[in-house]
């Protein structure tokens, strides 16, 4: 199902991008900031993200360095053909982060890392201050960018996703108001 998964969240990204591609560099009629081309840029990052988390290992130090350094690559290239919207911190900024957390997370029980996936994901609920407008924290972006997925609230689908694949197949649910696993 991983597979199958990772396939529709590259046909939703081509998507979005061919619309983006469409709008921005042949300047045709359209939008992908709202409606169904939004949904469809978000369903592949909440996508890739959950994936990133369900497969995520211990001992991955190098590829997490590889990402990090594709980070910063597209950061300086954006920075050079765009400096007043450049990516400050992206998609790939936050999986280098996710990353780098998941070796604590790793030891985390799949009702634990629910719990903060929970409380990361909250951040999409935070009203707009200075605090919620940083690169790195809270879902709202302080100046024109491109690709902005900060930590929090991201960070959540990733850690979701890591619950999920701690819980090797099994199904969470809430009963009695408490987290239940359940063979899937």
């Amino acid at each position: 199902w991983i597979d199958a998964a990772r396939g529709a969240a590259l046909l939703l990204m081509l998507a979005f991008h061919w619309q983006v591609d469409r709008v921005d560099f042949f300047a045709q009629p359209g939008d992908y900031r709202q409606g169904i081309w939004w949904l469809t840029g978000k369903a592949s990052v909440w996508l890739f993200l959950l994936l990133a988390g369900v497969v995520a290992k211990r001992g991955a130090a190098g590829r997490n360095l590889r990402v990090a350094g594709a980070a910063l690559l597209v950061s300086l290239a954006t920075y050079l053909v765009m400096p007043e919207a450049y990516v400050r911190f992206g998609i790939l900024h936050l999986l280098a982060a996710a990353g780098a957390c998941t070796p604590w997370l790793q030891s985390w029980s799949p009702g634990r890392l629910l719990v903060l996936a929970a409380a990361l994901g909250a951040g999409w609920f935070l009203p707009d201050t200075p605090w919620t407008t940083s690169w790195v924290f809270g879902p709202h972006a302080p100046a024109a960018t491109i690709d902005h997925y900060p930590a929090i609230p991201w960070l959540g689908v990733y850690v979701a996703g890591l619950a999920l694949g701690r819980a090797g197949g099994r199904v969470a649910f809430v009963r009695n108001n408490q987290i239940v696993l359940a063979e899937g």
